[in-house]
């Protein structure tokens, strides 16, 4: 008997792709102005947002990732936990950032 393999996925997004994503959709205009105001305190903002958000954030979604390798991201894992109406609802508002 022959062995079948499964085709190998392309690598898209990667690690950098997923780090500049994630930094590009929870950062805006506003809250970089801010940080210039207070600033030398701003980089201990940074760092510490770096530490306990980013960080976790990056762990949490490459276990997920790991655990549904399946295309669809946010909107597989929550409709694997919670069913299609909440995958949805979750994939349309991480969508549009509301």
């Amino acid at each position: 008997m022959s062995e079948q393999t499964a085709p190998a996925k392309n690598k898209v997004f990667g690690l950098a792709s997923m780090i500049l994503f994630s930094v590009s959709a929870i950062l805006v205009g506003d809250t970089i102005a801010s940080s210039a105001a207070m600033g030398v305190q701003g980089l201990t903002f940074w760092i510490a947002l770096g530490v306990l958000f980013f960080i976790p954030y990056g762990f949490i979604t490459a276990e997920l990732g790991a655990a549904w390798p399946d295309d669809g991201g946010i909107y597989v894992w929550v409709r694997e936990a919670f069913g299609q109406k909440w995958g949805t609802v979750t994939a349309w508002l991480y969508w549009v950032n509301v």
